[in-house]
C-alpha cells in the first residue's frame, strides 16, 4: 500500500479536472446545477488550502530578527522597516539614539561595507537556526 501523498499540483489538476467535468456535464443538462457545481469547486478549493498548509513545515517563516537581519544585510527589505531599524541601531552603537527617521535619511551616508561587516555574523547564523 502506498502511503505517500499526492503532490499539491497532482492535486490541482486533479480537482481543475473534476471541476471542468462537473461544469460541461451541468452544461449539457447532465448532472448537478452550475450552483451545486460552484458549491463543490469551492468545498474543494478548501481542501486543497488546508492539505497545502499540513504539508507546509512549520518553520518555513522568517522570525522577525530573521527578517530584520536579512534586510540589514542585503538591502532588500523583506519584514517590517521598523524591526530592521531596530536592529541595525543595536548593531551599529553610534546610531542607538536617532529616531527613525533620521536613521532614515543617515543610512543613505553609511558606507555598505560597515553595515555588511556589522551584520555578517547574524546574517550567516540564520542557515544555522534551529539546527541542533
Amino acid at each position: 500500500m502506498n502511503d505517500q501523498k499526492p503532490s499539491q499540483p497532482a492535486i490541482l489538476e486533479s480537482a481543475v479536472a473534476r471541476a471542468e467535468n462537473v461544469l460541461n456535464n451541468s452544461k449539457a443538462g447532465n448532472g448537478p446545477s452550475l450552483l451545486e457545481a460552484l458549491i463543490s469547486a469551492y468545498a474543494r478549493i478548501a481542501l486543497l488550502e488546508q492539505a497545502t498548509k499540513e504539508s507546509q513545515p512549520e518553520n518555513t517563516k522568517l522570525t522577525v530578527r530573521q527578517a530584520a537581519i536579512i534586510g540589514a544585510y542585503t538591502g532588500v527589505l523583506c519584514g517590517d522597516w521598523v524591526d530592521m531599524v531596530e536592529y541595525i541601531k543595536s548593531k551599529i552603537p553610534r546610531l542607538s539614539n536617532l529616531d527613525r527617521v533620521e536613521l532614515l535619511h543617515i543610512l543613505a551616508y553609511i558606507p555598505e561595507k560597515e553595515l555588511e561587516e556589522a551584520t555578517k555574523s547574524d546574517f550567516l547564523s540564520i542557515s544555522n537556526e534551529g539546527q541542533s
